[in-house]
């Protein structure tokens, strides 16, 4: 799994999910690309929410990780009828969650 704001591989080690591994997701990283195109995916659809954020997008500026935390929180709180957070996992084997 990458996390699409860190940008990290996130690794379980075992089969019961205890021991978790990041490793960073750079030029390397064989899900690299794909990983880029759905942030940018993400980038993307913050921007359909949060006209400040838009502008800035459209100009090209590099988001550190907390403005683009922020946004999404702004984002959920401003549009929750149209915005909902997703997340996935296993509680069978605690990865993921």
């Amino acid at each position: 799994m990458i996390d699409l704001i860190e940008m990290k591989e996130i690794r379980w080690n075992d089969k019961l999910g205890n021991y978790v591994d990041y490793l960073p997701c750079d030029v390397n990283h064989p899900l690299y690309e794909s990983a880029m195109m759905y942030r940018e995916t993400l980038l993307d659809n913050i921007a359909t929410f949060d006209d400040d954020f838009a502008i800035k997008y459209l100009d090209g500026v590099k988001f550190d990780n907390n403005e683009i935390h922020a946004a999404i929180r702004l984002v959920l709180n401003k549009n929750p009828l149209r915005t909902s957070p997703v997340m996935f996992g296993s509680a069978l084997k605690n990865k993921g969650i």
